[in-house]
């Protein structure tokens, strides 16, 4: 192949890889085969391009076009009797001269046709026809059709593989649109083309706004009960069954048989329906949903079941059935009533006060009101912005306070009799699979709770104390990397982070006390260093945050599988960079610096309270100084505090006293040097004054405050000589380091938080 043909593949594909950017932009097909046709056409030598999808329910292939009129739809089948749907049919490239020759035609397929009514509408001609299937993994996902070529000749070979090129990119593009659909539960109703993306949008706009079941207000609007259900079916693997007014319950799934309550039935959307071969059926509004769970411990003991998902509506009437005795019965169902904690709360207080163990025999686990509160008060936490919930048990006081963490602070929430103490905790741990039974010795679990769309995971600690077991359950962060910029860091600190993570080798720390972000932190630097020229492990307990083309790693002790061992592993797969959740003891903190002096970038955090304090722990477990002061890059301390609610924050010029208070608690030397913008003399000062939205504490989010300690050549000789934490920090202010205090007292001035706030999480020396 000649220099000129290559540079123009190269300039082909950077066309191509530009317009695939808006392709995968696109939110749906219309935008795709509308939006994004005249960026496709400008690919190829050709007159008119036409994409057409898939809709593999009925055979056929469509395509959108915008007229004066609107958007209109055509629709061909998958058959030889056009080329686009030959095309589809057969999955291969087709290129005709002049598609009115029926002799070039059946040289191509003996049935093969072309439909001329178009033409004859419009008073235009086709000639030249290539049309390309769009293929993922061999499965048809759409067809590509270009019509008369702008010279009046053939396709050549190359036009035909560079249009093949574009219809295998087009391909993941229509792919991950199916899925997108797909992963919506009534998805499938756009993709059978029964509504549009845009009613479906309104109408769950709607639903929000009114308070209404989006199924209930899609049926309003004329779409037939059975393709929902056929969606409904789809989406979540099992079948749908519809309300029949004639519908007789069989005996063994009555209300006197079962005992399980009405009210509640009415507020989980489920109901026992049907008995088959020792198999409870149960109609269900949501199959994926956490309260599944609930359901074998409500049907009798050892009796197994099986789901199928129903309309609300329909599930109501099915439980109106269940109420009366299993003769069905007219009417429109009733309005679900709303989940309310105060609801369940009174439900648990209005059991009599017994003997407690009898209570406890009749309050268990398996409560239907103990199962409701346990899920309302994650539900509660997690819609908060709750980092940690907190139930303690205090059995002198006869009580049990639950608690949310926001913001760094706790809050109460809920009190509920000491009575109930034993079946919460016991519920607690059925969800997380620890040993009820065990209530002498600490465990640790994990919750998966599943909310809506969203899956929750909560780290789990249940600790015996003198006045009853305690619950801590961590809300565990998830979601994207934050960017190195939105930290917060100051200049200065950003400046030496991002120079000490761009070396290619060595052990970068960064250290604070249990939640004080030092994984988000970690996860930032990821972010940055996370180049497709490098390869990038991580091994943690737990994986909270993802990232694209990262390989991350979950610890697994109960079979020996710890950070060490993980980390010796990854050495033989060929890292660049290697990311270890904590380092917990000697051994993987050794491990850690033998990689880092071995050409690799090692990332890793320490419960310490400040940079210097963590060299000295280190060295006291036994790490070598020398080895350590070689593989240092740097020390990133940080904490996190709360912020002033930017609703309510107020600005008032700063007094005398306070201007005096900073600038001597800073350092009046490195003051004037950080500071010199600073026009003392107009400094004003934030304070909080509560409001709504900060539910009157006057603080709303936190940020961090840091500490960054580099691996200067002094440090490095201080640590070899074993320094104290003392030499090392005033080493480290020498060489530019600014203390978590001192950051602290930045951020105060620059309006963000107060002094108290600082003040609580550092020291001021």
């Amino acid at each position: 192949m000649s220099m000129k043909n290559l540079a123009g593949n190269a300039l082909l594909e950077e066309r191509i890889s530009a317009v695939m950017d808006s392709v995968h932009a696109a939110k749906n097909f219309d935008e795709i085969m509308i939006g994004c046709k005249e960026q496709i056409l400008s690919l190829v030598n050709a007159d008119r391009l036409t994409l057409y999808a898939v809709d593999s329910v009925i055979n056929e292939i469509y395509s959108r076009f915008f007229t004066g009129e609107g958007v209109k739809e055509i629709r061909v089948p998958i058959s030889s009797e056009s080329l686009s749907g030959y095309a589809a049919f057969s999955k291969k490239t087709i290129s005709v001269r002049d598609a009115y020759s029926e002799e070039e035609l059946k040289r191509i397929d003996p049935a093969l046709g072309f439909n001329r009514s178009f033409d004859q509408k419009t008073g235009y001609r086709t000639r030249q026809v290539l049309v390309a299937p769009m293929l993922f993994n061999g499965e048809l996902v759409g067809v590509i059709q270009l019509i008369n070529k702008h010279t009046g000749e053939i396709f050549t070979e190359e036009e035909k593989h560079s249009v093949e090129k574009i219809a295998s990119k087009l391909a993941i593009a229509f792919r991950n649109q199916i899925e997108r659909m797909l992963k919506n539960r009534l998805g499938y109703l756009v993709l059978k083309n029964i509504v549009t993306e845009q009613v479906l949008d309104n109408a769950a706009s709607e639903a929000r706004r009114e308070g209404k079941d989006l199924c209930t207000v899609l049926l309003a609007k004329g779409v037939p009960r059975k393709d929902l259900g056929e969606a409904l079916s789809l989406f979540y693997g099992c079948r749908f069954i519809e309300f029949d007014e004639n519908y007789l319950l069989p005996p063994e799934v009555r209300k006197e048989r079962l005992k399980i309550s009405c009210p509640y039935l009415r507020k989980a959307f489920w109901a026992p329906i049907g008995y088959d071969k020792e198999e409870y059926v149960v109609v269900i509004d949501d199959p994926k949903h956490i309260k599944t769970s609930e359901i074998s411990t409500l049907l009798p003991p050892g009796r197994k079941f099986k789901l199928t998902v129903s309309l609300k509506e329909d599930i109501l009437r099915f439980i109106d059935l269940l109420e009366k005795g299993g003769e069905a019965r007219a009417g429109a169902a009733k309005d679900p009533p709303s989940v309310d904690t105060s609801n369940i709360l009174s439900e648990l207080n209005v059991i009599t006060e017994e003997e407690e163990e009898e209570r406890d025999s009749e309050v268990n686990e398996n409560t239907n009101a103990i199962v409701r509160f346990v899920d309302q008060i994650i539900i509660e936490a997690f819609m908060k912005g709750a980092s940690d919930i907190h139930i303690e048990s205090d059995k002198g006081l006869g009580k049990l306070k639950v608690r949310c963490r926001m913001d760094g602070v706790c809050f109460d929430q809920h009190t509920i009799p000491y009575s109930h103490s034993s079946a919460l905790v016991s519920r607690i741990k059925i969800l997380s699979s620890l040993d009820i039974s065990e209530r002498r010795l600490p465990q640790s679990g994990k919750i998966k709770f599943k909310l809506k769309d969203k899956i929750i995971e909560l780290r789990v600690e249940v600790t015996p104390t003198a006045k009853g077991e305690n619950v801590v359950m961590r809300i565990l962060a998830s979601g994207k990397p934050m960017e190195l910029e939105q930290l917060n860091l100051s200049e200065r600190n950003l400046g030496m982070l991002t120079e000490i993570i761009s070396n290619p080798y060595g052990i970068v720390l960064v250290v604070g006390p249990t939640g004080s972000g030092k994984t988000t932190t970690l996860h930032s630097v990821l972010r940055r260093i996370n180049t497709p020229e490098k390869k990038v492990w991580t091994v943690e307990d737990p994986v909270e945050i993802t990232q694209e083309g990262l390989n991350q790693v979950q610890v697994n002790t109960k079979i020996g599988y710890t950070f060490a061992h993980a980390l010796r592993s990854f050495l033989r797969a060929d890292p660049d960079a290697v990311m270890i959740g904590e380092m917990r003891d000697q051994e993987t903190a050794q491990a850690g610096i033998e990689a880092s002096l071995t050409g690799h970038l090692v990332l890793s955090t320490l419960h310490t309270n400040n940079a210097p304090e963590t060299i000295i722990r280190l060295i006291d477990i036994g790490i070598d100084p020398f080895n350590f002061a070689d593989a240092l890059l740097g020390v990133l301390a940080q904490r996190l505090v709360r912020t002033l609610c930017k609703e309510c924050r107020i600005m008032y010029p700063a007094t005398k006293e306070e201007k005096g208070f900073f600038v001597n608690a800073y350092g009046s030397e490195l003051f004037s040097d950080d500071f010199k913008d600073l026009d003392m003399g107009s400094l004003h000062l934030a304070k909080a004054k509560g409001c709504d939205k900060c539910n009157n504490t006057g603080y709303k989010g936190r940020t961090g405050i840091h500490e960054i300690l580099s691996g200067t050549k002094e440090i490095k000789m201080v640590i070899q000589r074993k320094g104290t934490a003392e030499e090392i920090r005033k080493q480290a202010i020498g060489d530019g380091m600014r203390t978590l205090h001192q950051d602290g007292i930045r951020k105060v001035l620059k309006g963000q938080t107060d002094y108290g706030q600082v003040r609580s999480v550092c020291m001021t020396t």
